[in-house]
């Protein structure tokens, strides 16, 4: 079975480590030595019950931080595991839990590189507003049902740039970082995005990495991998006819090296704002979209030649034509259940609580 996780003590009323009552009184008062008055009664200054209470609770709370840390063993089951990755990364009276402790390594790199791989120049864009937002946002259907046509280079870069693309800096003269489409914890940008082209005029078939700094795209894999990718999801039929499907990750340090076990959160926050930006350009730019909830992580993780545990695949969304002839769409596919399901022997045992969490909730064959 997997390392049993850690609990932790609720902070629905967090430790008090305020004074008891009656110790000095009004602001300029003297507080009484410690060691003067041990065996006080309850209520006033001393080691009595309400000092005590506060101890205790400190020490449980200090405890959970360890544990955490270390990850260490406690009584929560399995079934459990939701409300615990829930509990483990939320802030507490101290700030995020063991926040200091990966600073030790210093910080990622912001930005991935390929060296040596070719790279293709994105052109430029029109940069008019296409449909309203008003329209955009009302654009509800993420069922696919695309038709089976080509979309244009200049669009894509188009819809790239306003998902994810650097829009300017923070300002000021102190160096600052590429400010991107979508908005990111600290401005540390987590979030990667990926391309698995198929019919898009004047690119070739293949994987493809967004590399933002530069607004082009990096050739990872050459040939046509749509059909590679679709196996891959419990619904095959909802990136049918597309033109693009658009893999989101995250590199899970950028965050944990500043928020430790919080920053897993805010990785899984970024994957929502850039896919919700991605949703509105499709629309802006006239274009059909498609939401894809569920996947076999692995094999996209292997498709996109990621390691699955520093970076990982998160979302998965396609874009296409809506016009030409309508393609046939399939809806058979296959079942995926939780892997802590499938095989729970296969879980890490060690490593930090929100990896072993992510290990656990990925897509499998049934």
């Amino acid at each position: 079975g997997t390392k049993p996780l850690p609990s932790f003590p609720s902070f629905a009323n967090p430790p008090n480590f305020a004074k008891p009552p009656n110790c000095g009184s009004e602001a300029g008062a003297s507080i009484p030595n410690v060691s003067s008055t041990r065996g006080t009664p309850s209520g006033r200054c001393g080691t009595g019950p309400s000092l005590n209470r506060s101890r205790r609770a400190f020490f449980r709370f200090a405890g959970g931080i360890l544990a955490v840390l270390g990850g260490g063993s406690s009584s929560a089951s399995a079934r459990e595991e939701p409300r615990e990755i829930h509990r483990a990364t939320r802030n507490t009276p101290f700030g995020a839990l063991g926040s200091w402790l990966p600073r030790l390594g210093g910080p990622p790199p912001p930005f991935k590189r390929y060296p040596g791989f070719d790279r293709l120049a994105l052109p430029p864009f029109d940069r008019e507003p296409g449909r309203s937002l008003t329209e955009a946002v009302s654009t509800t259907d993420g069922t696919g049902r695309f038709r089976d046509g080509a979309i244009s280079l200049r669009l894509l870069s188009r819809v790239l740039h306003f998902t994810n693309g650097v829009t300017g800096g923070s300002g000021g003269s102190a160096p600052s970082p590429a400010l991107r489409a979508a908005p990111s914890a600290g401005a540390l940008y987590a979030g990667e995005v990926y391309l698995v082209a198929e019919r898009v005029r004047g690119l070739a078939p293949g994987v493809y990495y967004y590399a933002v700094e530069e607004h082009e795209l990096v050739a990872i894999r050459s040939g046509s991998r749509l059909r590679e990718l679709a196996f891959a999801l419990e619904e095959p039929g909802d990136v049918e006819g597309a033109a693009v499907a658009i893999v989101l990750t995250n590199v899970f340090r950028r965050y944990s090296w500043r928020y430790a076990n919080r920053g897993y959160r805010y990785a899984l926050i970024d994957s929502g704002h850039i896919g919700e930006n991605l949703r509105l350009a499709a629309a802006s730019a006239g274009l059909g979209w498609a939401a894809v909830p569920r996947f076999e992580d692995d094999a996209l993780n292997a498709l996109l030649e990621l390691d699955g545990g520093e970076e990982a695949v998160c979302a998965v969304q396609a874009i296409g034509s809506v016009n030409g002839n309508r393609t046939s769409v399939s809806r058979a596919g296959r079942g995926l259940i939780e892997k802590r399901e499938a095989a729970p022997e296969k879980l890490p045992r060690s490593g930090g609580l929100p990896h072993r969490f992510h290990e656990a909730t990925k897509l499998v064959p049934a």
